[in-house]
């Protein structure tokens, strides 16, 4: 992910893990960006502390 994501980075990446998400553990982790995506459609994000560490939880449980 970039530092500065985009919203369509963000919902590009969204649609990856919902692909894999039958296979996978990650709805309480992808919650948050769930909630992001609900709120800022056609808005600036700012990606804090705690997305990051979402993201990286994530990334740890597809790998």
């Amino acid at each position: 992910m970039p530092d500065k994501p985009s919203i369509t980075d963000i919902r590009s990446w969204y649609g990856f893990v919902n692909q894999l998400a039958p296979f996978l553990t990650t709805a309480s982790i992808m919650n948050v960006f769930r909630e992001l995506l609900k709120k800022l459609t056609g808005k600036h994000v700012y990606w804090d502390g705690q997305l990051q560490q979402k993201f990286r939880q994530a990334q740890d449980t597809i790998c």
